[in-house]
C-alpha cells in the first residue's frame, strides 16, 4: 500500500490539475482511509476492499455509486476517491507484478 506521503503527493498533484473548490479538505480526503485500524478489519471497510476467490481489491467503483453526491457537494470524499484509485493502481501495476511475483 502506498505511504501517507504518496497519498498527499498525488492529491497535491491531482488539486492542482482539476478544479477543487476545498484543497485541504481535498488532502485530507486523501488521508482519511488510512486512519483506520488495520487490526479489526476497518481499513477493509474504509478502502472498499472486496475479496472475490483468490482476487483482493479497492472497489472504487462502488465508492463512487455510494458517495457520487458526496464527492460533488463535498471535496472530502473526493480525496478519498482519490486514495482508493491510487491504491488500485499500486496494487493492480505495482504490488501484484513487481512485489508478489
Amino acid at each position: 500500500m502506498p505511504s501517507r506521503m504518496i497519498h498527499y503527493l498525488v492529491a497535491e498533484k491531482v488539486a492542482k490539475r482539476i478544479p477543487i473548490r476545498d484543497r485541504n479538505r481535498f488532502k485530507i480526503g486523501s488521508l482519511c482511509p488510512d486512519m483506520a485500524s488495520r487490526e479489526n478489519g476497518d481499513k477493509n471497510v474504509t478502502h472498499y476492499i472486496e475479496i472475490t476467490g483468490e482476487n483482493k481489491g479497492a472497489n472504487w467503483v462502488r465508492f463512487a455509486e455510494v458517495h457520487g453526491t458526496d464527492m460533488q457537494e463535498d471535496d472530502l470524499y473526493l480525496g478519498v476517491f482519490c486514495h482508493i484509485l491510487t491504491d488500485a493502481i499500486w496494487f493492480h501495476d505495482i504490488m501484484e507484478p513487481q512485489i508478489r511475483s
